[in-house]
């Protein structure tokens, strides 16, 4: 999949109350704004499904900048969710937590405090998802590994194909405000890194 961002009319608007998600222009790209409202639990939400669904091993690659974040205490913060119909694969970006990916049962924070804000950043996504209990990523950002093998294994057998992508809103007074570039997902040829974790 190739998403480009100049146009959003093939992503389901599932926005929630006064959260926002539009197409626009910003610091001379195409991207997808994702504005959380101004409400607790108002968020913005793009929703997309591909056809034939996600394979077992596949490759996420995406360009963001973070205008505003706060800490995931407070909740207004960036998820995406993509299903395979084995795993929903899970990160979530904060200013407390930087980026972390979901086991199942837990958040686990990958690196320290990457979770830049008023910069793009490309995020590069290795996941291997054939089995829920072998389910791993490795995730790098600008080009470089920040972290190897971390557990995926939130186990999920329906949705396969869907992605989520979501502006969180916790607290009325500081709203999440992203923008997303590009997002390509390369499911015929991913690029699989064998080192171990740590």
């Amino acid at each position: 999949m190739t998403e480009d961002c100049d146009s959003i009319t093939n992503w389901t608007d599932n926005d929630t109350g006064t959260g926002d998600s539009t197409q626009t222009t910003f610091s001379g790209s195409s991207t997808f704004r994702f504005l959380a409202g101004t409400n607790s639990g108002d968020s913005a939400n793009r929703q997309r499904t591909i056809s034939g669904g996600l394979v077992d091993d596949y490759t996420i690659e995406t360009r963001n900048y973070f205008a505003l974040l706060t800490s995931t205490a407070t909740g207004n913060i960036a998820v995406n969710n993509f299903r395979n119909g084995v795993v929903n694969f899970q990160a979530r970006w904060s200013s407390s937590d930087g980026i972390q990916v979901n086991d199942g049962t837990n958040w686990n924070q990958v690196g320290v405090n990457l979770a830049t804000q008023s910069t793009f950043a490309v995020w590069k996504f290795i996941v291997t998802g054939g089995t829920t209990s072998a389910a791993r990523v490795d995730v790098l950002k600008d080009g470089s590994y920040v972290g190897l093998q971390y557990p995926i294994m939130a186990a999920s057998t329906v949705s396969d194909g869907q992605i989520n992508l979501q502006a969180l809103s916790g607290a009325a007074t500081s709203r999440c405000d992203w923008y997303m570039d590009y997002l390509y997902i390369n499911t015929s040829n991913p690029v699989t890194d064998r080192m171990a974790n740590g």
